[in-house]
């Protein structure tokens, strides 16, 4: 993400390290992170009250089966098995 302070770019980080950053102090909730989403510079104490973003789907085969047996879909219905 990448962050100003006022007109100047300060820098780029992932999301954890700017909540460190924030959380020491070496970045402030009155800098700006740029939010692809709105196509624009956005305060940080904007960025800290966004709820989580959700969780990516894991990669196919990681899926749980549709069938509802909780088993991964590779292990249930996936082609390894015969029918």
């Amino acid at each position: 993400m990448r962050i100003a302070r006022g007109k100047d770019f300060i820098g780029e980080w992932p999301d954890r390290e700017i909540k460190e950053r924030i959380k020491n102090g070496s970045l402030l909730p009155t800098d700006f992170y740029y939010d692809e989403e709105a196509a624009d510079w956005l305060p940080l104490s904007e960025y800290l009250s966004k709820p989580p973003a959700p969780q990516k789907a894991e990669k196919s085969g990681m899926l749980p089966c549709y069938c509802g047996s909780h088993l991964r879909f590779q292990d249930c219905c996936g082609d390894s098995k015969q029918y």
